[in-house]
């Protein structure tokens, strides 16, 4: 697929909302959906200069940084998007009860794993991983696969493995991530004697040998959207545990796929992880729920179906507007029928 980008110069560049509409004139697309904060926030605009083509939104998490002043700019905005997409419930109900989006207006298509991203890893790849995190033998290994930022709460993380070791001493923390806060991760791991209980691993693309390897993954965060890093976990067969913001709760199912948890609680994740840790055939339940729930729900042919539905009723109302004929006519679709995949274009919008 071609790839055009419109450069933006700076956080606040509105300039770059004259290059998205000479892009999309040339690319002359049946629809733009704009994905993450500016793209979704500067595309709609260009239906001011004259696109013609309908424009999505999509939002990605619980966005409740925005001040009042953010919110009434993208509330005027998305009077041009004529729908917006998210990935979790969550999400949908945080648009509606808060930033007073009609509901109508929004559709919840959840995150889905490529194959490649759900099938088991071969044999050497297992060897490697299992190599890689250097638990002893018979641990029962924790993973956490999270950016190191404040709100994925790792403060939250080790305290709760801590107190959990001191009950289950088989237990062995595995960090799989990157960021600002790993100086101060380490030396919490270090401060609370856990060092030789403990693997940072912090240069790797994909984590599905190490969590395949694993036997209990754990995400703190203090919000999340439709999270990849659970999805991929339980696409592995693992049980969770797991905070419950965001679309966690849609995710894992409590007591069937894992344990889910109060925000920053740092006894309620030592009590789920030893409980995990102490019940194996409770936790091998659990990931076998998680890797069927997964298979049945949470694939990518499932969101791009999804998301081709949407499209086409977009595009069905939006072409009997057009030609004055009422939504769902079938003369309409067959004036304008959809465009071969092979004739679109993306714009990616630079930081």
């Amino acid at each position: 697929m071609p790839v055009a980008i419109a450069h933006k110069y700076g956080k606040f560049d509105l300039t770059t909302v004259w290059r998205l509409r000479g892009l999309l004139n040339r690319i002359t697309p049946d629809l733009v959906h704009a994905y993450l904060p500016a793209a979704s926030f500067l595309t709609p605009m260009t239906r001011w200069l004259g696109v013609t083509a309908p424009v999505l939104q999509s939002e990605r998490g619980v966005n409740d940084w925005r001040s009042p002043f953010r919110l009434r700019c993208d509330n005027f905005v998305r009077r041009s998007a004529v729908h917006i997409t998210c990935n979790a419930d969550a999400i949908k109900r945080h648009l509606v009860d808060v930033e007073g989006v009609p509901a109508e207006k929004v559709s919840v298509i959840y995150n889905g794993l490529h194959a490649a991203r759900r099938t088991p890893p071969d044999a050497g790849a297992i060897a490697d991983a299992t190599a890689q995190i250097g638990a002893p033998e018979g641990a029962i290994v924790v993973a956490s696969v999270a950016n190191f930022s404040p709100i994925k709460r790792h403060d939250v993380l080790i305290r709760a493995f801590a107190q959990a070791r001191g009950r289950v001493d088989r237990l062995f923390l595995l960090l799989v991530g990157q960021g600002p806060l790993e100086a101060s991760i380490r030396l919490q791991v270090e401060h609370l004697g856990l060092g030789g209980a403990c693997r940072i691993i912090t240069d790797c693309p994909n984590p599905r040998a190490l969590l395949w390897t694993s036997h209990i993954a754990v995400l703190t965060s203090a919000l999340e959207g439709c999270s990849n890093a659970l999805l991929e976990a339980m696409a592995m067969g693992l049980p969770a545990v797991a905070s419950d913001t965001g679309g966690n709760g849609e995710l894992i199912v409590h007591e069937r796929g894992g344990l889910l948890c109060p925000v920053g609680n740092v006894a309620s994740f030592a009590d789920a992880l030893a409980r995990l840790a102490l019940d194996r055939s409770a936790a091998e339940r659990m990931g076998q729920h998680n890797m069927q729930r997964i298979r049945e729900r949470f694939t990518d042919d499932t969101l791009v179906a999804q998301s081709l539905e949407l499209y086409r009723r977009i595009l069905d109302c939006h072409w009997s507007t057009r030609a004055g004929r009422p939504s769902g006519d079938p003369r309409a679709n067959a004036a304008a029928p959809l465009r071969r995949r092979d004739s679109h274009a993306s714009v990616r919008h630079t930081r």
